[in-house]
């Protein structure tokens, strides 16, 4: 069975981006490869920072619950033994 869970789009962009740049680290990829296979996405993701606070304030349990989908992600970036999938990245704009 599937639950839907609603998140913060801005806050999970962001978390996306970290998340994807914690498994290029783990793979051992060189500054430039990590930086130019998500530079653009990065950008776009921090182009909505600012708007996180607001964000937290309207729907905090989907801020909070988007935390915790995106940190379990992280954490099995780091616990996993090989290679994890990448989350999608959000699209450039």
């Amino acid at each position: 069975m599937l639950k839907e869970v609603e998140i913060s789009k801005e806050l999970d962009d962001v978390l996306i981006c970290l998340v994807k740049i914690a498994g290029d680290v783990k793979a051992k990829k060189s500054v430039a490869e990590i930086v130019g296979g998500s530079f653009a996405q990065l950008m776009a993701a921090f182009d909505g920072f600012d708007k996180l606070p607001e964000e937290a304030k309207v729907n905090f349990q989907a801020f909070s619950s988007t935390i915790g989908y995106r940190l379990g992600e992280l954490v099995s970036v780091f616990a996993a033994p090989g290679p994890v999938a990448p989350p999608e990245l959000p699209p450039a704009a």
